[in-house]
């Protein structure tokens, strides 16, 4: 059982190293344009050349081949470095979000989704993300879910800006 917990907080930190890098030091809840992106955020320069890196490549078919589509209806609790909290029928779920996101032909960061009124704390959102399984147990189950699609309470959508596209 320790081993089984042992083994997930590793796959949680090992996932969470290479899909949640990016840091969100600046705050402004202005859209940016993709070249100011590229430009200003160094960190959108690594996320380009993810091609080029094997052990990227490695990680995602492996997630590509261990996950599943799933669509989650909840309450926005909140929103914290990339993780956006959900309540759901049977209690909370936590859901990965990129960074950069489209909204109404525009590309923002992450936490303007909750500064610019797109997600509001209490009101139901619909999630679109990958589940992918880490561990299995009979009496537990440890996963992690990939957001690349939000649509709130007023039917607008937001789409994830990723180096590939996901369609379910």
């Amino acid at each position: 059982m320790m081993t089984g917990i042992l083994v997930a907080i590793a796959a949680t930190l090992i996932f969470y190293d290479t899909t949640i890098v990016a840091t969100q030091t600046d705050t402004s809840p202005e859209p940016y344009g993709i070249a100011n992106m590229m430009s200003e955020h160094s960190w959108i320069k690594q996320e380009c050349s993810w091609r080029n890196d094997f052990h990227c490549k490695k990680r995602w078919n492996w997630i590509s081949s261990n996950s599943e589509p799933v669509t989650i209806d909840g309450t926005v609790v909140g929103l914290v470095r990339n993780r956006l909290a959900l309540d759901v029928e049977d209690g909370q779920v936590r859901v990965l979000l990129p960074p950069v996101w489209s909204v109404d032909m525009g590309i923002i960061r992450v936490k303007a989704l909750l500064d610019n009124g797109f997600l509001v704390q209490g009101e139901n959102v619909t999630v679109k993300a990958l589940k992918t399984s880490l561990i299995a147990e009979e009496d537990y189950s440890v996963y992690i879910l990939f957001g690349y699609e939000l649509i709130n309470s007023t039917d607008s959508h937001a789409f994830a800006v990723l180096p590939f596209n996901i369609e379910s």
